[in-house]
């Protein structure tokens, strides 16, 4: 029985009109949907619908909504799975969908912690008030080096928040401290690419440790299930079967750095899988491990088409 890694995507994926054609289509899809904007109070399809983006790209929206996507997509999925061996990862709030999708919570209970979550988040820094960019193609002694200038007892922060491959981070923090640092990388050919992410905070920086402290609290009041399948955590880039740990580990990886890059080698050198799947909209997370896992069958979910490839693999596998 061979290996499968579902990869779930986080905040930054999210686009107008994703997921559309799985809810023209597909009952179980649009239950889904329908069930959250129940819960949540507002109505997710008419968000990602909207051509104006202001309300899915706040954090509020986006991380309830894309969360409740990818457990949807994970819906189509699963019976097609059921023969093979899984092991998940989430970035960020992907980590959340890995939790549901691995049994570790119900998915109404991760729903409303998502949200809870997001909204701490957001309460931690004002909108407008924070920023992150990633960038690609640095070394990184000089690249540390020069972050060091931004950094100081006045308020300024900008801080390494995610490590995504080799040749690729995030920083996070003041939006004035990161513009300031994006013109000194500029000017100082430090890095190849600097791209400003469409996220409204400052996410994985100790600015939202006020708001990571919250979260431990409210979730030392859930009861979590020992995970179904292996679950590779952002905050120690490895696995942890044991649920009484789980609140700690996913509270603190909102004030800490995704350790991505290293979660890939350890799901690499671990579990070799010989499928990857990319359960959410985009291809983000896949266009960055394509280099890592080259013996691989690798797969996105954004659309239809892309659902029906993974069935015939699975299928044949």
């Amino acid at each position: 029985m061979s290996t499968v890694a579902l990869l779930f995507p986080g905040q930054g994926s999210q686009y107008s009109g994703m997921g559309n054609a799985f809810y023209e289509k597909y009952p179980v899809f649009k239950e889904i949907v329908d069930q959250a904007s129940d819960i949540l109070q507002f109505n997710v399809y008419n968000i990602i619908n909207n051509n104006d983006t202001t309300l899915l790209n706040q954090t509020e929206y986006t991380q309830p909504i894309l969360f409740t996507l990818e457990y949807g997509i994970y819906s189509l999925l699963k019976q097609h799975l059921s023969k093979h061996s899984l092991v998940m990862a989430g970035h960020s709030l992907g980590e959340w969908s890995a939790l549901a999708c691995s049994n570790t919570i119900t998915f109404e209970s991760a729903l409303s912690l998502v949200s809870i979550r997001a909204k701490l988040m957001q309460e931690a820094v004002p909108i407008g008030e924070g920023a992150m960019v990633a960038l690609i193609g640095f070394e990184l002694p000089a690249l540390v080096t020069s972050l060091e200038r931004f950094n100081s007892n006045d308020g300024n922060v900008v801080e390494i928040v995610n490590i995504n491959s080799a040749q690729q981070i995030v920083l996070a923090g003041r939006k004035t401290s990161i513009e300031q640092c994006m013109s000194y990388l500029r000017d100082n050919n430090i890095v190849k690419r600097i791209i400003p992410l469409n996220i409204s905070i400052p996410s994985h920086s100790r600015l939202l440790h006020d708001a990571s402290k919250k979260f431990l609290h409210k979730l030392s009041t859930i009861k979590f299930n020992t995970p179904t399948f292996p679950i590779i955590h952002n905050r120690t880039a490895s696995e942890n079967s044991l649920a009484d740990q789980m609140p700690t580990i996913i509270a603190e990886q909102i004030s800490h750095p995704v350790l991505w890059h290293d979660s890939m080698l350890y799901l690499q050198k671990k579990f070799n899988p010989k499928i990857i799947i990319e359960v959410g909209p985009g291809k983000i997370l896949i266009t960055l491990i394509k280099t890592l896992f080259t013996t691989s069958a690798i797969f996105n979910t954004d659309n239809d088409e892309s659902l029906d490839k993974i069935k015939m693999e699975l299928l044949h596998d």
